[in-house]
């Protein structure tokens, strides 16, 4: 390698999946909690886009958002400069629209904002858990 070639970052591999894998942890038991609790208040959660046990598909869906945040992060790290400035836009746009779309179903408002509220505690687990699992996993090149 010549001094004007640059090497590209580098990923401590074993740590970013384990801290993935506990990302996913925690947001599907965040999105299990959020709909037991509720539950108790006996507020409504809209059925989530993969099917209708309510909280087992929510925590499906929140464990499934933080392995594809995962992955999408990763190969922002490879392949883009300031990898984690387009991963928060990506993840704060993505939860945007994920909150937004509860309010295009005909259900009452109170179902719509308890749906757009477990929405927005999903990407915050991800965006946040995430984003700190790449300030201690990933080197930048030199």
């Amino acid at each position: 390698m010549t001094t004007e070639q640059r090497r590209g970052p580098s990923v401590d591999q074993g740590p970013f999946w384990a801290g993935v894998a506990a990302t996913a942890a925690v947001a599907a038991l965040a999105a299990g909690l959020g709909v037991v609790v509720l539950d108790i208040f006996d507020v409504k959660v809209l059925d989530p886009p993969i099917g209708g046990a309510r909280g087992l598909e929510w925590a499906g869906v929140a464990l499934a958002a933080a392995v594809l945040g995962g992955v999408l992060l990763l190969l922002l790290v490879m392949t883009t400069p300031r990898p984690r400035v387009f991963f928060g836009w990506i993840v704060g746009l993505v939860t945007a629209t994920a909150a937004v779309l509860p309010f295009t179903k005909d259900t009452t408002t109170e179902a719509q904002v308890a749906t757009c509220a477990l929405c927005v505690l999903i990407g915050l687990v991800v965006g946040t858990s995430l984003g700190a699992v790449a300030g201690r996993t990933v080197r930048p090149g030199g």
